[in-house]
């Protein structure tokens, strides 16, 4: 699960409903990424047990806001971080996880652009006006 789309997502669904359980948990994820990036070794099992506990905290915080479940946006997003609590907080456990997959994603990016120029040079080679035709479009 992809931190980084996480925010983008807590902090658009601030502007669209101000529940305060998102700008809650966007804090608690930077929180938990300043923390791990200051840490050479695994986080103690004390603050892996509070992020954990904390994240349940603002989920919980966050149903209760959304009790009528209006917002299907918000209810989506809540779901989803319930659903992948083990995913989202990863990074925190396991040193080799980023905190988003923003490398992955521009290596497969650089793939496709790649894959992109080249059938557009392929196109244009087979769009090319033969210069005999040249000749007749100039006059």
């Amino acid at each position: 699960m992809c931190n980084a789309h996480l925010l983008r997502d807590l902090k658009a669904g601030y502007k669209r409903t101000e529940q305060t359980w998102n700008q809650d948990m966007i804090a608690f994820l930077l929180l938990a990424k300043q923390q791990r990036e200051c840490q050479d070794d695994p986080l103690n099992s004390m603050v892996v047990t509070w992020m954990d506990d904390t994240h349940l905290a603002i989920l919980k915080k966050g149903y209760k806001q959304n009790t009528t479940l209006v917002n299907h946006n918000a209810e989506k997003l809540l779901n989803r971080l319930s659903k992948h609590q083990d995913s989202v907080l990863l990074f925190v456990e396991n040193m080799d996880v980023p905190f988003d997959n923003n490398l992955a994603k521009r290596d497969l990016r650089m793939a496709k652009v790649k894959q992109k120029v080249s059938v557009h040079s392929e196109v244009k080679q087979m769009h090319r006006i033969p210069p005999w035709h040249e000749a007749f479009l100039v006059h």
